[in-house]
């Protein structure tokens, strides 16, 4: 075989292999393309009362009334899941299995099943709610103000209890109270937003203000947060005192739909026991930004959260 021979018969392999290439990439993304139109839809599951929406690249869970949001990996004939607020990839892998979903972690043991519900419910829809607009009477605001203010004390002692026991290592019965009283008063709130509108400071005074403000904050239901924030918004454009709530839920919505949060309220626990603040739209604007929501420079403010939790608070990626 001559020289010429020899590149023809390299270019002939070159393009066969290209062409094999080809179509296993080709069978590999109509495999993929199938499995994400096969899970699409809302699954309730079996063993517990959880429900998740998967849509394409995305997947809400709710479990209560609290939501979260994960983004969708598919690889062959499953799929994983990570969560959008941290980039933490979640255990275990979902499949599909005699017209189920099935949630898997082998390392685990774990397996549980969900099944398909026939339309999308209210708790995994993440499109505001629509505000109530009755207006309430003298005695009925009164009645308001109290029951704030009765559901933020308990939520607040809870949270500072949950703090202690963090640090004692010995908080699960903590964290399962804080749980059932965050759901009540999320409950409750969703149910005062679409009946009276929010909660604000012209009718029902600063203090309920603040008090349904922190309710929202540590909701977890994203649904809730998306109705409030351009109501607070528009608060602390008339009251600069207010820039502080504004910039906290702005944060804590943005990193729980998978974005940067700009004022650098956020922090988490990491695995050395210290907590960090991650994800900042731009660290070298970010005292700028909080400034003009009326608030402390970023490193006053680490120093702070860390003076509260008894750790050391930095900065991540």
């Amino acid at each position: 075989m001559n020289r010429t021979q020899t590149e023809k018969g390299v270019a002939l392999l070159a393009l066969t292999i290209t062409i094999c290439a080809a179509a296993a990439s080709s069978n590999a993304a109509d495999g993929v393309r199938d499995l994400r139109q096969r899970m699409a839809g809302a699954w309730r599951g079996d063993q517990h009362s959880d429900v998740l929406h998967i849509d394409g690249d995305l997947c809400v869970t709710a479990l209560g009334s609290r939501q979260a949001i994960f983004t969708m990996q598919y690889q062959g004939d499953v799929a994983r899941r990570t969560l959008a607020f941290s980039g933490m990839a979640m255990p275990g892998e979902l499949t599909l299995r005699d017209g189920k979903l099935v949630m898997r972690v082998p390392s685990q043991g774990i397996e549980v099943t969900y099944s398909r519900m026939d339309t999308v419910p209210d708790s995994v829809r993440l499109d505001p709610y629509k505000l109530g607009t009755r207006t309430p009477n003298g005695e009925e605001l009164a009645a308001i103000r109290k029951e704030i203010a009765r559901r933020t004390k308990r939520e607040q002692s809870v949270r500072m209890k949950s703090i202690e026991a963090a640090r004692d290592h010995d908080d699960q019965s903590t964290l399962q109270a804080m749980i059932s009283i965050d759901r009540a008063n999320t409950l409750r709130i969703i149910d005062l937003v679409q009946d009276v509108g929010w909660l604000d400071k012209v009718r029902f005074g600063k203090k309920t203000q603040q008090g349904a403000f922190l309710i929202v904050q540590h909701s977890g239901n994203l649904r809730l947060m998306r109705t409030v924030l351009p109501l607070i918004e528009q608060e602390a454009k008339a009251d600069p005192a207010l820039g502080q709530l504004y910039a906290l839920l702005s944060d804590r919505l943005q990193m729980s739909l998978g974005k940067k949060q700009r004022y650098g309220t956020q922090a988490a626990h990491d695995p050395n026991g210290g907590m960090t603040i991650e994800r900042l739209e731009d660290r070298t604007r970010v005292d700028d930004w909080r400034r003009e929501m009326g608030m402390q420079p970023l490193a006053d403010y680490m120093q702070t959260l860390g003076e509260v939790h008894g750790t050391e608070v930095s900065i991540g990626d």
